[in-house]
Formats: C-alpha cells, sequence, structure tokens
C-alpha cells in the first residue's frame, strides 16, 4: 500500500525531475551537434580549407577569433561556401580539413576531437537514464 506524499517529498521529486529532463535536454543537444564531426572523423573526405571569407566574431568568451567560409577541395570533391568549424586569432592560410560528404556544409579540423562533442551527448544522455531508470524504480517501491 502507498503512503501519501508529503510536500518535501513532493518538492525534491519535481526538483529531481528538472534536473534528469535538463541533462537529457543537453545530452540530445550534444548528440546532435556532434553528429556531422562524427560522421566527418569516422567516414568523411580529408582535404584543404581555403577561406574567402572571414568575420571577426566574439560572441563566446574566451572563444575569439575569425569564423571563415571558404572553399573545401579534396579527393576529387569541391564544395564552396563552407564554414570551419575553428576559430583563428588571425585570417588563416589554407588549412587541412574533413567533411562529413558531398553535400556538407561544414569542415572540421582533423583529429578526435571531432568525438568530443558526441562523447560527451552519449555521456550525458547515459546519466540521464540512468537517474531516471533509479527514480522510476523509486516510484514503484
Amino acid at each position: 500500500m502507498r503512503r501519501g506524499v508529503g510536500f518535501g517529498e513532493f518538492v525534491l521529486n519535481a526538483m529531481l525531475t528538472v534536473l534528469v529532463g535538463t541533462i537529457l535536454v543537453c545530452g540530445g543537444l550534444l548528440l546532435y551537434h556532434g553528429a556531422d564531426p562524427m560522421a566527418a572523423y569516422f567516414t568523411g573526405t580529408p582535404g584543404h580549407f581555403t577561406a574567402s571569407t572571414c568575420e571577426w566574431l566574439d560572441d563566446v568568451p574566451g572563444a575569439d577569433g575569425y569564423e571563415c567560409r571558404g572553399v573545401f577541395t579534396g579527393e576529387g570533391l569541391r564544395l564552396e561556401d563552407v564554414r570551419l568549424d575553428e576559430r583563428f586569432g588571425h585570417e588563416p592560410e589554407p588549412v587541412t580539413a574533413v567533411v562529413s560528404g558531398p553535400d556538407a556544409d561544414t569542415a572540421h579540423p582533423p583529429g578526435l576531437g571531432l568525438l568530443g562533442r558526441f562523447g560527451s551527448g552519449i555521456l550525458m544522455t547515459g546519466i540521464g537514464l540512468w537517474a531516471m531508470r533509479g527514480f522510476l524504480r523509486a516510484a514503484q517501491d
């Protein structure tokens, strides 16, 4: 037989629900934004990015720099108006980059850093689901 829930327990449960929901939403956003870099890492086309237009951005504290758009060329592929997913303190010379495929609109610097967002998304989503599982188990008791 289930006993009544007091106000304090109700508030605690509501706060935990909001916390778990926030973790799941953040994990989902990281998974969404990490999908293209992950595809570029595993199945992407390597090549070179040459900037055609660069704009100085200081919208993110500690990440000021030039955000550039330009041309990506590699393995017979040429993409116009591609954004480079990296900021520079100076306008860049041609740099090594990788794209996820022929319909990509973002070029990424090569390396394991491409897996960071997706890996963080998996971790956060896993933690959120684990917490939700425990929360639902406690509610059944």
